[in-house]
């Protein structure tokens, strides 16, 4: 998606990110304080999220790479991992 359709994710409560920012610990979100909303770069280090205000390149304002993550950074538009040998679902039995 573009950064349009990505800041209207954002604007739902959605996080995106550049699909390949340091494999999904890095995001972007929208964060309210004292009623003014303000976007903001997110990194997870270490089980601790940081954040600090929006600063992106013109690499990114133009990018058609984004995608919308969930709360551990994983790409929601992936396709599923395959079933593995062991999963029930691949083994035919109920």
């Amino acid at each position: 998606m573009d950064f349009r359709e990505a800041l209207d994710a954002i604007e739902n409560g959605a996080r995106v990110r550049r699909d390949g920012w340091h494999k999904g610990r890095r995001w972007i979100a929208r964060q309210d304080k004292d009623g003014f909303a303000e976007y903001v770069m997110a990194l997870t280090q270490d089980d601790q999220t940081i954040e600090w205000p929006l600063a992106m390149g013109r690499a990114d304002w133009c990018a058609t790479d984004w995608v919308l993550v969930d709360d551990n950074g994983a790409d929601l538009s992936a396709p599923p991992a395959p079933a593995t040998p062991e999963s029930p679902a691949s083994s035919g039995t109920p």
